[in-house]
């Protein structure tokens, strides 16, 4: 069985409003047609945070973030299949 796509989504300190676990609007706005992309075929949703300054902890609590505002659009626009999501912290 095919895996279908892998979707790629890079984040940066700046995606998020000062030491917040939420996102700027901008950034916000831009979930939805990030789940648009993801009904169109079968998926796996992949985060990246590169190179955060804030932290690994704070890092990983705002993917964690990320990632259920991503589901809760997901299951809100009837999640046409079970969505993988996976992330990680890339640090230099």
């Amino acid at each position: 069985a095919a895996l279908g796509r892998l979707v790629r989504v890079t984040v940066i300190d700046e995606a998020f409003s000062g030491d917040s676990l939420e996102m700027v609007e901008r950034w916000q706005e831009m979930l939805p047609f990030l789940v648009e992309v993801l009904q169109q075929e079968k998926s796996m949703l992949r985060v990246d945070y590169i190179q955060p300054e804030i932290g690994k902890d704070l890092a990983f609590r705002r993917l964690e973030q990320l990632t259920e505002n991503v589901q809760r659009i997901w299951e809100s626009e009837g999640s046409p299949y079970s969505l993988e999501i996976t992330t990680s912290v890339e640090t230099n």
